[in-house]
C-alpha cells in the first residue's frame, strides 16, 4: 500500500544528515516517492534501529521496517522504507542523489560534504557501515569498502587516504589491512554499526578474531554502547 508522509522536518546540513546521506549512497535506493535502505535480517536489525532513530531525529518521522524472505522463506533481506516525496525531493535536489540506479546516475558524495572535514568523516562512516566490513582474513583483520560505483569509490579512497585510514585499492574494494590504520579509523571515523564495532572491539580489547557468524553471541554485551562509537567513547551512561 502506497504511503506518503508529508509533514516532515527538512534539516540543515549537519553531521547526522551527512551520515544519513552516506547510508543512502551505500545501501540505499532513492525513488521519487520513497527511500529504501537494505540489509541482512540476521545481522543488521540493531543497526537499523539506529538508522530509524537517526531518521526520526532528522526528519521527525519513523520509517517502516520490512522483511523480504522470498518465496522459499530463505532470504534474509530486510529494509527500511521512508515514504515521503518531500524527503526524496530534498535528497535529490539538494544533494544530487539520483533516482533509481546509482551507478548510471553517477551517485557521488556531494561537494558540500567533501569540503567540510567533519561532514565528510560522518558521510564516510555511513558508507562503510553499509557497504563496508571489518572482517577476519586468515590471521589478520581488514577494513574495506566495496562499491561498483567507480566515482564514489574513488572519492571514498581519497577521503580515507587523507585521513590516513585507507591505503589500498583492489578492483571494487578499497580499505586497509593495517591494524594501526584500523585503530585510527575507529578513533577518527568510528562506526554506528554494532556488527563492525563488535569485531573491532573484540580484537582490540580481547584479542578475539571473530567471523561474522560469531558476532550474534556478543550483541547483548554491547547494547549500552554510545553511537556513533569512537575510541574513547563507550557507554551512554
Amino acid at each position: 500500500m502506497f504511503c506518503n508522509i508529508k509533514n516532515i522536518s527538512l534539516p540543515n546540513l549537519n553531521e547526522k544528515l551527512a551520515e544519513f546521506i552516506g547510508i543512502c549512497l551505500g545501501d540505499g535506493t532513492l525513488t521519487k516517492y520513497f527511500v529504501r535502505i537494505f540489509g541482512d535480517s540476521r545481522y543488521d536489525i540493531s543497526y537499523f534501529l539506529y538508522i530509524s532513530s537517526l531518521v526520526k531525529d532528522l526528519f521527525k518521522f519513523s520509517p517502516f521496517l520490512r522483511y523480504d524472505r522470498g518465496r522459499d522463506n530463505k532470504k534474509h533481506t530486510v529494509y527500511l522504507e521512508l515514504c515521503s516525496k518531500n524527503l526524496c525531493d530534498f535528497l535529490h535536489t539538494n544533494f544530487t542523489i539520483p533516482y533509481g540506479d546509482k551507478i548510471k546516475g553517477n551517485a557521488k558524495i556531494p561537494s558540500l560534504i567533501l569540503n567540510n572535514k567533519k561532514l565528510s568523516i560522518a558521510c564516510l562512516r555511513g558508507l562503510v557501515d553499509t557497504d563496508g566490513s571489518i572482517s577476519k582474513r586468515g590471521t589478520y583483520i581488514c577494513l574495506v569498502f566495496n562499491s561498483n560505483n567507480e566515482i564514489l569509490r574513488e572519492q571514498a579512497f581519497i577521503l580515507g587516504k587523507s585521513l590516513k585510514v585507507f591505503n589500498h585499492k583492489y578492483k571494487d574494494e578499497i580499505g586497509t589491512n593495517s591494524w594501526e590504520r584500523i585503530i585510527k579509523y575507529f578513533k577518527t571515523v568510528g562506526s554506528s554499526n554494532i556488527s563492525h564495532i563488535i569485531r573491532f572491539c573484540e580484537r582490540y580489547y580481547n584479542k578475539n578474531y571473530l567471523y561474522k557468524k560469531d558476532i550474534l553471541n556478543y550483541y547483548k554485551m554491547y547494547k549500552e554502547i554510545m553511537l556513533p562509537f569512537k575510541m574513547g567513547r563507550w557507554s551512554s551512561g
